[in-house]
């Protein structure tokens, strides 16, 4: 059983073949044709932004050729050193997996979440509506897989239940190959404490389109001041607003965290491995040491036990991580913050102390209720 590492390499690519986001659009003819916004990470721990815009009449493999080996130059240009790239995330776009396989083969191919989930509904007509409502909550707890043998295993037993009943055979085999066979890294644990969609860089084109193009189509002699105005814009404002190397802790998610501190009984708190702890959840059907044999076994007698497994408790590191649905989406959680707040690795405010813990009941019998007053 692996733990994943820290701070891989890694880039997400915002590819405009058949988006839903770009179907949606009310006026989609007149998306901007060329940029492709991509998000890099860079080598020895330093964060620096690359705004990269590829000109080009198609979408292929040899354009994104060109975009991974101009990474590739942009690491040797600002690191001295050629880059290790990671992840590559992107959504389903066959070019951008060819190019991967040519440039990063060593890379893992990363599909985008949201992409995946939303092809899986366009094929929900393969199935009933009733259920299309169980598949699409299996697919849910599947991807909340937080390691590659979890989510293999789990995976195995999904498909085992689908093939269970012939009117799901198609929307399986179509699963199976799209999914499982073809792009399989849609996953939390595929990349542990990274994001699971490229939705950042769609945000970022909806920016461009927005405030810079007003989604009209540009000759190239008013798209590049458009693009020299947009690279400004975005170095001014990594100075005014740089990359966090952290994830902030609200102050309502210390609320969370110090209340469930306060609750939590510390002998069901397990300690695993070096920081790791396995804490059992609130709606908990198992002990943390049950739970723990069955992560290191993999010994699941169906998918419905597994996901009851999964529900059962999380895997946490105190400030770290945690593979309940909020930590693995939001990176940091109730369990993680409140773990360090045991173990006194995080100093919690004096505001969030005089915080009500829940309503106490005062001193003395209730009173009786008062007759109200007749007129």
């Amino acid at each position: 059983t692996t733990v994943p590492d820290s701070n891989p390499q890694s880039v997400i690519i915002m590819s405009r073949n058949e988006h839903e986001h770009e179907q949606e659009e009310r006026n989609p003819t007149t998306r901007l044709r060329n940029p492709t916004t991509i998000y890099k990470t860079g080598v020895t721990n330093i964060m620096k932004p690359f705004g990269v815009a590829l000109i080009s009449h198609d979408e292929n493999a040899k354009c994104y050729n060109q975009l991974f080996t101009s990474i590739n130059a942009l690491a040797v240009q600002e690191f001295n050193q050629p880059c290790l790239i990671n992840h590559v995330m992107a959504d389903g776009a066959l070019g951008i997996t060819s190019s991967q396989q040519t440039v990063f083969p060593h890379s893992r191919r990363m599909m985008c979440w949201f992409h995946m989930i939303q092809k899986c509904r366009l094929h929900r007509n393969l199935v009933t509506k009733e259920q299309w409502v169980s598949i699409d909550a299996d697919i849910h707890a599947v991807q909340l897989s937080f390691s590659d043998d979890v989510f293999n295993r789990g995976i195995d037993l999904l498909i085992q239940k689908w093939s269970a009943t012939p009117a799901t055979k198609k929307f399986s085999d179509y699963f199976v190959d799209q999914w499982i066979t073809k792009l399989p890294y849609w996953y939390e644990g595929a990349a542990f404490g990274k994001p699971s969609t490229n939705n950042g860089c769609e945000s970022m084109n909806a920016i461009i389109k927005q405030k810079y193009t007003l989604r009209n189509k540009l000759h190239l002699s008013a798209f590049l001041p458009k693009m020299e105005q947009m690279l400004t814009d975005w170095s001014e404002a990594s100075i005014s607003s740089p990359f966090a190397t952290a994830t902030s802790i609200s102050p309502d998610m210390e609320l969370h965290a110090y209340k469930w501190s306060v609750s939590i009984n510390r002998s069901d708190i397990l300690h695993w491995f070096n920081t790791f702890y396995v804490v059992p959840s609130s709606t908990t059907t198992i002990t943390p040491s049950v739970w723990l044999d069955l992560y290191r076994s993999g010994q699941w007698a169906s998918f419905d036990d597994f996901v009851a497994w999964q529900t059962s408790c999380w895997l946490v590191s105190p400030l770290t991580s945690c593979t309940c649905p909020i930590g693995l989406k939001q990176y940091t959680c109730k369990h993680s913050v409140g773990l360090g707040i045991v173990f006194n690795l995080y100093q919690v405010t004096d505001k969030t102390r005089c915080e009500p813990l829940g309503k106490r009941k005062g001193k003395g019998r209730p009173k009786k209720v008062r007759t109200a007053l007749l007129l």
